[in-house]
């Protein structure tokens, strides 16, 4: 069943995809041919399962996407998130993180609330019924290096 109560409307938009690609030099030059504007606004490797995996936030102040490649494909992830070529979550900005948690939740949705030690943003993770991984963040600053701080 659809909910069908009106609730107000949110100010929200698309922020970044979260995507597992072969090839990050080769998706580099094709986003930044198609949209020559496009920077590099972060990079850097974490480990998964003894795995290395190499990111890169690659767009403009506004939207970017999370490009990353894993050394192996044979991963067993812990979080769900896929470690084949794949789109392991999207993110809204949205103007009421804790409305729209509590939202989800009341509705039977699990997720996280993420509380970072900042103060400029707040971030909740909610799986859809399909198993996938939706990011929400709240900003509560306007300042592009603020809002695409990395540590």
């Amino acid at each position: 069943n659809y909910q069908t109560t009106l609730i107000p409307t949110m100010t929200m938009y698309i922020e970044h995809a979260n995507i597992i690609v072969k090839n990050l030099e080769d998706s580099i030059k094709y986003f930044q041919t198609a949209f020559p504007h496009w920077k590099i606004r972060g990079t850097g490797t974490y480990d998964i399962s003894g795995v290395n995996k190499t990111w890169v936030h690659l767009g403009d102040d506004k939207f970017y996407l999370s490009l990353n490649t894993i050394e192996s494909q044979e991963i067993s992830n812990p979080n769900g998130y896929s470690n084949q070529v794949n789109i392991n979550h999207m993110g809204f900005v949205v103007d009421d993180v804790q409305g729209l948690y509590d939202r989800m939740k009341d509705a039977g949705y699990s997720g996280s609330l993420c509380v970072e030690d900042c103060d400029f943003r707040t971030r909740v993770y909610i799986y859809d019924g399909n198993g996938i991984d939706w990011e929400f963040i709240e900003y509560n600053t306007e300042d592009p290096n603020k809002r695409n701080q990395y540590v």
